[in-house]
């Protein structure tokens, strides 16, 4: 069974602190957390208690579920959704938001909250933890659950039997799969779900059966067994 759904062949930062040589002028450091995949249940506590105790609270996005919480602990946040506006591609929104969130750390300390985990398939903690150690700024990534852990109990998976995570921007750039399971994230739309079935029936051909995790831990979740070829034809794909 092939899982369909979120993560990067890029380098993702290793949960923990980054404490720079102490330098003449006192930096301002960073906390970054992960908001869950779903609902404020499944946020840990430490990061609960870090996002209240925040004097400067940024959400990379506020369509999350857990936002309503926020809203009603009266923990007071900034959205950065502006920036997916006015942004030509994601690498562009990705380097806007970290800039200003670098922008933000000469005033104050900050806490930068991310869905899911921010060691799981998140572009933005990589380039802010990039960021952080060419200032000098420290730093410190707080563990949290991600869809994955969702995932294994939801379709009865065990990474222990061997995984792949790939972002489907990546999948091109394999030329062969290994024989384990196989999770490709960041299918939003048609395209990119066309993209990653033309890739995957070259090896597995169009009869091949998948397994279509939409909304995971959501209300609306579902989950699906469908052929290759069908991939590109669900009408719920975002």
């Amino acid at each position: 069974v092939r899982a369909v759904r979120l993560r990067s062949l890029r380098r993702l930062p290793v949960v923990g602190k980054y404490i720079p040589e102490l330098k003449e002028h006192v930096m301002h450091s960073l906390k970054i957390v992960g908001l869950g995949p779903a609902d404020a249940g499944l946020i840990t506590m430490a990061s609960i208690v870090v996002m209240k105790r925040a004097t400067c609270l940024l959400l990379r996005t506020a369509v999350h579920p857990t936002v309503s919480y926020l809203k009603e602990k009266n923990i007071v946040f900034e959205a950065l959704d502006r920036f997916y506006e006015d942004g030509r591609s994601f690498e562009e929104v990705y380097d806007t938001m970290t800039d200003y969130v670098m922008e933000r750390l000469k005033e104050d300390d900050v806490v930068f909250a991310v869905p899911g985990s921010p060691a799981v398939a998140e572009h933005t903690v990589t380039e802010l933890v990039e960021k952080c150690k060419a200032a000098g700024v420290p730093y410190e990534v707080l563990p949290g659950m991600s869809f994955l852990e969702s995932l294994y109990t939801k379709a009865g998976l065990d990474p222990v039997n061997g995984m792949l995570v790939l972002d489907s921007f990546d999948l091109s750039r394999i030329s062969v799969l290994p024989a384990v399971t196989v999770v490709i994230t960041q299918v939003y739309n048609d395209r990119v779900a066309s993209d990653v079935k033309l890739a995957l029936t070259e090896q597995y051909g169009d009869e091949y059966e998948a397994l279509v995790v939409h909304h995971i831990s959501l209300p609306d979740e579902r989950i699906e067994k469908i052929r290759l070829f069908e991939l590109d034809r669900l009408h719920y794909v975002d």
